[in-house]
């Protein structure tokens, strides 16, 4: 079956597109990217097909390039048909973000079987606009279906690329710690960790520390790092980490930011969390997500604003008393491990294919009447 994926460079929308992509071993994949991000480079290392299409967002931008993103729209829709009915399109998959848009609306002119993943606890902008145009939507957590009325909803929890699935137990060692703060890093937790590496190290000369802090930020992070003196054996500092199994792999516990992919990502790796949410994310829902965790006991959550006055001392702290703790990290482990997450990529890929054999004739119905903004509200 020729299969499109739809998504944008960021980690959450694009690494569970190939993990969905892995699980259709045997079919005919082709992706449909913005270029905007670093999606090609990575579609490229898992040797996945790919067209572009220029769109650009709608959120997060000045009137004036939302106005020409709305004016360029006509003539993306019609990029995107052109590139479905070239491809041979028989089922679309899109996983949000600004480049599905066009995609999945393009697939339902076409009458195209489409579905979508809603991969946050708080359903994001672009989702909230095509719900009503796709025939099956799959959510990362459930209960979601209050949000789509109308509409066939499968939770099936967020697809995670199979090295991160088979990640195995940590080698021997001491204490290790994974930073990051997304496929892009963060600048904010970038600036706690010059603040909480030196503490770390003083309190446990022995500790290991993977600091992921974004392509953009490595120059600035790394001679930061280099004049506090903290490079060394105890501290590796990379743009962005390529084998994100093996990093999970031998982390005893990981800080970072609480988009979907991560969330799920930990939840298939059964890593005990600090998480730090986007403060800005749509509708916060990075911290819903976080919180999803920490209901269980898997994890702890810390807003930018809480850790601002003690900053990276507060932070420091917390993973000091975290890793004189086995017994609390197991525990944690454990909740996180207890959680749904294995097998969501293989569901999504038996339903898209059944969708895309019965023509999405199963649903697809017009949704009842929605609030002013389009939304059908909860």
């Amino acid at each position: 079956m020729n299969v499109v994926i739809a998504t944008t460079g960021t980690g959450g929308e694009l690494f569970p597109g190939i993990a969905v992509a892995q699980a259709l071993k045997g079919h005919n994949l082709l992706f449909v990217v913005s270029g905007l991000g670093s999606e090609e480079e990575t579609l490229k290392r898992y040797q996945f097909s790919y067209e572009r299409i220029a769109v650009g967002r709608l959120k997060g931008q000045n009137m004036i390039a939302g106005v020409r993103t709305l004016i360029g729209l006509p003539k993306t829709l019609w990029s995107a048909q052109h590139i479905l009915r070239k491809f041979g399109a028989q089922v679309v998959f899109g996983l949000g973000g600004y480049s599905a848009g066009p995609v999945v609306l393009a697939s339902y002119f076409l009458k195209i079987p489409r579905a979508i993943l809603e991969p946050n606890a708080v359903p994001g902008l672009t989702n909230r606009l095509l719900w009503r145009f796709s025939n099956q939507i799959y959510t990362a957590f459930p209960g979601m279906e209050r949000y789509f009325p109308g509409r066939e909803t499968l939770w099936t929890g967020l697809p995670v690329r199979g090295e991160i699935e088979r990640i195995g137990e940590k080698k021997e060692g001491g204490f290790s710690l994974l930073v990051f703060g997304g496929s892009r890093g963060a600048q904010s937790i970038n600036r706690l960790m010059f603040e909480a590496v030196p503490i770390l190290l003083q309190s446990n000369p022995s500790i290991k520390i993977l600091h992921q802090t974004g392509q953009n930020h490595f120059e600035s992070a790394e001679k930061k790092y280099r004049e506090l003196g903290l490079l060394g054996n105890q501290l590796r500092v990379v743009p962005f980490i390529q084998d994100m199994g093996e990093a999970y792999r031998e982390a005893d516990l990981v800080v970072s930011r609480a988009g979907a992919s991560t969330i799920a990502e930990l939840i298939v790796a059964g890593r005990p969390a600090i998480f730090i949410p986007y403060p800005h994310a749509a509708r916060n829902h990075q911290e819903e997500n976080a919180r999803a965790l920490e209901r269980v006991g898997g994890a702890k959550v810390f807003r930018e604003g809480e850790l601002a006055v003690e900053g990276g001392k507060r932070l420091a702290q917390e993973i000091v008393t975290l890793a004189s703790d086995p017994s609390r990290l197991s525990a944690m482990k454990k909740s996180i491990l207890n959680m749904p997450g294995r097998g969501a990529a293989e569901k999504i890929a038996t339903s898209l294919i059944n969708l895309g054999r019965t023509g999405g004739l199963r649903s697809g119905a017009r949704p009842p009447a929605t609030g002013e903004d389009g939304w059908a509200e909860p």
